[in-house]
């Protein structure tokens, strides 16, 4: 992969009401002004214009520094670009002003910057590139700048609609005539995201594990060839959740995305924190599944859906849903063997689908019929329902996982019960739930229960078993793990003296 492959759409949204950001921008406007009129031949230099671009670019750069320094952000030099406004880009920034300030802070070397191309021979494109060199992130870290200080501006598009993939494989961004639905959705979201943006949302582990976590996130992105695993390191401002519809129906897809919680690998998600507090994760079991033989008006008969003999569970489980989501079965069983079981022949896995499919058969005309937006489409519903009710009934947070959620672990009896509810009043038929800290109670008791208690001896000692020296060994240890959480609570005392700037209604 190309460095500047490892990239993503430069976020012009971001901003800040810190001060010694301000002082930063100022800085470098008055710089870029000396620059321009020196060596690109500007006579008159408008400081609003080029502040204004300025700005926000610095923001995109200092927190994609801070998250993903090896990442470039894409942005564009065609001026029609900046001409038309769209739901998606609604003209923020002049053409001219915006590029003198990419190609000033390029030859002050604040930046590394490569224009686009596009191939007319292969039909291969890719817009221009930035990223901040080591001169700009120094700079930054001079001013003691932290990621707490920026916020995303509110009008941000946050109901997004997609075509359908292109001969490139690409999703277009559709503009839509606004209607009652697409307006409540979008207000449902903003109450969702204000909701979000009042709390701190972090990982609790050490410094090591977090270095290593980032690392393993990069290498997923770089180096991966299953789309599945895609995966990008952590950026904790990436809080503000979207909708994307697909195929330009609004009853395809509709899922929740772009919470930094929901690309991070699921052994770490345990490790999430909501103000301070330990988390617990419910997902639904086989929530699809329950929803196609509920529309056949029928129960589940199989308590896994994803076993099948001896292959791996988390393989059967993304090609049901690759071949739920494929138009046909020749497409499905391509995206499959590409994605799934490389080693194998298209026959061979086409036969296995087969004999797995064969267990379903109640429902097999869902397969290869793309369905798998539309099940979107209601475990979205759901999803929205169960967040929005556990917020203004019981002033609970929820972060959605597509079809799980996280929760402060005392919450949890009101996520299960709202999870059934909401499943119930969308699908009229009932869910199963499970949570990460699920313990088998009975079984423990059980077990408990058929001990011979007389057999079992009991303990004595005849001198304590904690002193005062193991006393301060324990508090060293204790200690010890504090200074490794040092990134953790960093963030915490960032958050707790921050001024919070929850988007706007």
């Amino acid at each position: 992969m190309s460095k500047y492959t490892y990239s993503k759409a430069i976020n012009l949204w971001y901003t800040s009401d810190s001060s010694e950001y301000i002082k930063l921008v100022v800085k470098l406007r008055d710089e870029i002004e000396v620059e321009l009129k020196a060596n690109y031949e500007l006579i008159r230099f408008k400081k609003i214009s080029h502040q204004k671009p300025l700005f926000h670019i610095l923001a995109a750069l200092f927190i994609t520094y801070k998250a993903d320094s090896k990442r470039y952000l894409a942005f564009s030099r065609d001026k029609l670009w900046y001409s038309q406004a769209t739901r998606y880009n609604p003209k923020q920034f002049a053409f001219q002003p915006f590029i003198n300030v990419v190609d000033a802070l390029d030859s002050l070397g604040y930046i590394e910057s490569i224009k686009g191309f596009q191939d007319l021979h292969t039909g291969t494109s890719r817009v221009a590139r930035m990223i901040a060199t080591v001169k700009l992130c120094t700079l930054f870290d001079s001013y003691n700048l932290t990621t707490s200080y920026f916020y995303q501006l509110h009008n941000k598009e946050s109901i997004i609609l997609k075509a359908s993939k292109n001969d490139q494989g690409k999703k277009p961004l559709l503009d839509y005539k606004e209607t009652s639905t697409t307006q409540k959705m979008r207000e449902n979201l903003n109450l969702i995201n204000i909701n979000i943006s009042k709390h701190w949302i972090d990982l609790k582990i050490t410094d090591k594990q977090y270095s290593e976590l980032q690392n393993k996130l990069y290498l997923r992105a770089t180096k991966n060839k299953k789309n599945y695993n895609y995966k990008t390191p952590v950026d904790f401002t990436r809080t503000n959740l979207v909708r994307i519809f697909n195929n330009g129906n609004f009853e395809n897809g509709g899922r929740f995305y772009r919470g930094w919680w929901q690309e991070v690998l699921s052994d770490y998600r345990k490790h999430i924190t909501i103000d301070g507090h330990d988390t617990v994760e419910v997902d639904y079991s086989a929530m699809h599944f329950y929803i196609m033989y509920a529309e056949q008006g029928l129960n589940v008969p199989i308590v896994d859906p994803y076993t099948f003999d001896d292959y791996n569970r988390k393989d059967i489980k993304i090609a049901l849903n690759i071949a739920i989501n494929a138009e046909n079965e020749t497409a499905g069983v391509i995206a499959i063997n590409n994605e799934v079981w490389l080693d194998k022949s298209y026959s061979e896995v086409k036969a296995i689908l087969q004999l797995i499919i064969k267990r379903h058969e109640p429902i097999a005309n869902y397969f290869f019929s793309g369905k798998g937006v539309e099940l979107q489409y209601l475990d979205s519903k759901i999803a929205e329902l169960v967040m929005l009710n556990l917020q203004k009934v019981h002033k609970i947070t929820a972060l959605p996982v597509h079809d799980s959620f996280i929760v402060i672990k005392e919450h949890k009896p009101y996520l299960l019960y709202q999870m059934k509810k909401c499943f119930k009043l969308i699908v009229e038929a009932d869910a199963k739930v499970k949570a990460t800290d699920d313990i088998d109670y009975d079984k423990i008791q059980s077990n408990l229960d058929s001990l011979d208690w007389n057999s079992i001896e009991e303990l004595v000692t005849s001198e304590p078993v904690i002193t005062s020296g193991s006393i301060q060994t324990g508090l060293d240890k204790l200690n010890g793990f504090s200074e490794s959480l040092s990134g953790y609570e960093e963030r915490r005392v960032q958050w707790e003296t921050r001024n919070i700037h929850p988007i706007e209604p």
